[in-house]
């Protein structure tokens, strides 16, 4: 709460864009504490849609993250809050969502040109296909018991 109010009061080396984009962070982490998921859900999947265009460097991974990647990244964080909620359907479709971005990505050349991104979306991809599995059992139909007609 009290970097939301930090950030709602401004801070003067940092722009209007850089602000917003910080707020909606905060805010989104703060509903994710309150176990305001669909509010969580929503606040993380507006801050992707307000990241700028160009590549956001990670200095400790040496990785340049595509609004695609981080995209991808954040529903998977997603889809982990609601497995944990036990909304099994919803973690699901975030998963699956982050799959689809992820192969966007992996079919990009210009993105797998870069030997750490590409390896970094590689093992990402096989840890989300690991949690694909289980969350595809989980909301699988029990089947119909076959009816005798006599």
């Amino acid at each position: 709460q009290e970097a939301l109010r930090l950030l709602e009061a401004g801070i003067s080396d940092h722009d209007e864009a850089w602000h917003k984009l910080s707020i909606v962070k905060v805010k989104a982490h703060i509903a994710l504490q309150d176990k305001k998921y669909d509010e969580a859900a929503a606040l993380f999947r507006e801050f992707v849609s307000l990241l700028p265009d160009e590549e956001q460097f990670d200095p400790q991974t040496g990785i340049g993250y595509t609004r695609d990647i981080l995209a991808a990244k954040n529903e998977v964080r997603i889809g982990d809050f609601l497995k944990e909620a036990g909304r099994a359907e919803d973690a699901k479709a975030a998963y699956e969502k982050a799959n689809e971005l992820f192969s966007k990505c992996l079919a990009d050349e210009t993105i797998v040109s870069d030997a750490l991104r590409k390896a970094f979306l590689e093992k990402s991809v096989k840890e989300l296909l690991e949690k694909l599995a289980p969350a595809a059992a989980a909301t699988a139909k029990e089947p119909v018991a076959p009816v005798e007609v006599q």
